[in-house]
């Protein structure tokens, strides 16, 4: 093969490298309970203490049924579940309304310097004692009746913060255009490695004790992807930070407004964690995008008859690319085998959106979501 192939080839080892061995919630609980005293055993006897569950909102009223839903059965003299309305202009308060256990909280106006879901976490956790446990979880997460089990379990086993990112469930062929970028969020943060560089925020559980001795969401008030800040900001602090999919435990849907949210909820993501990735991780994710883009150009060329690399070549390294990307994509979402084929338009994609990322957050200064202005170091419009 030519060198820029063999690069091409090394380029997917990089990424599949980086990508790491990603734990699934419950399927690494086989080790059994903690055998610390006073440790293990089922949810949520595995902490002996209060559970707070907050649910952070805005704009969610057609996601909160389906969460609140699955935590009815949760509910006891123990564990609470407490929805922070975030300024919602939908149905938000209607619905949470419907559901008798959810204690429902009002977040007051947004402080300066302060984006609105790291508020809306620090209005919810306030109140909580010490002893208590916290278990954040995003409005459009769907949680197993096994899941807060296995979550409050590892919390105990290992400590510090335990996050989690849920399986993402493609529904139309549109929100298959996400998987890459899943892909890359795994790489890098290092989720798949012993010793992560961040967090993801669907599914964050920690001792409330834990939580405010780093500041808890204040000491990233500010920031665009505060999961990330947050996970970086304990490991700087010495807690331990630990990273699962979300198996067949949690899961959800991130994007079913279509191709417009999808666009403007990785704009508003991908640049500014780019920035926050070590340099292990920037490097691996280069490797893979750069390899796609080769593979795939030579994939073109070869279909228009021309192309440097030979045909063996491009269907060795397509083929390889298929296999490298397949294997990633069962780890975080219900993709399918056919993403993986299809992916010089996912590479495209990627590429356009992280262009337009970098725009939004290097020159305009501010992105958006679920109608706010979010400015990129400076409080909310």
């Amino acid at each position: 093969m030519q060198p820029s192939a063999w690069m091409a080839l090394g380029g997917l080892v990089l990424g599949l490298a980086g990508f790491g061995r990603l734990r699934l919630l419950g399927h690494s609980t086989s080790e059994g309970p903690d055998s610390r005293p006073g440790a293990g055993g089922p949810f949520p006897v595995d902490t002996g203490r209060r559970v707070r569950i907050i649910v952070p909102a805005r704009n969610e009223a057609s996601n909160l049924p389906g969460l609140l839903s699955d935590l009815r059965g949760e509910v006891s003299h123990r564990v609470t579940v407490t929805v922070v309305d975030d300024h919602s202009t939908d149905r938000t308060r209607e619905v949470v309304a419907l559901f008798d256990f959810v204690d429902l909280v009002s977040a007051p106006p947004l402080p300066p310097g302060w984006t609105g879901k790291s508020w809306a976490c620090h209005v919810g956790s306030a109140g909580a004692g010490t002893g208590d446990v916290l278990i954040f979880l995003d409005a459009d997460v769907r949680v197993s009746p096994d899941a807060l089990d296995d979550l409050l379990r590892e919390r105990s086993r290992r400590g510090g913060l335990v996050s989690v990112q849920p399986r993402h469930e493609a529904v139309r062929p549109v929100e298959r255009l996400s998987a890459l970028f899943n892909v890359v969020a795994v790489i890098g943060i290092g989720a798949g490695w012993p010793d992560p560089g961040g967090l993801f925020g669907p599914v964050l559980c920690v001792s409330a004790a834990e939580y405010r001795s780093i500041g808890g969401h204040s000491a990233v008030r500010g920031e665009v992807i505060e999961d990330v800040a947050l996970g970086r900001h304990a490991v700087a602090s010495g807690l331990p930070v630990t990273v699962f999919g979300g198996g067949d435990r949690f899961a959800f849907r991130m994007y079913p407004d279509g191709l417009g949210q999808l666009v403007e909820g990785w704009t508003k993501n991908f640049a500014s964690g780019a920035r926050s990735a070590r340099w292990r991780a920037t490097a691996c994710v280069c490797a893979l995008i750069m390899a796609l883009c080769s593979i795939g150009g030579q994939l073109a060329a070869a279909a228009l008859g021309s192309g440097s690399w030979s045909i063996s070549a491009v269907a060795v390294l397509s083929a390889a690319a298929v296999g490298t990307l397949g294997s990633m994509f069962r780890r975080v979402g219900n993709f399918g085998p056919g993403t993986a084929l299809a992916f010089p338009l996912l590479v495209a994609f990627f590429v356009v959106v992280f262009g337009r990322s970098v725009y939004r957050t290097a020159i305009r200064r501010d992105v958006s979501w679920r109608g706010r202005s979010i400015p990129i170091g400076g409080a909310l419009k």
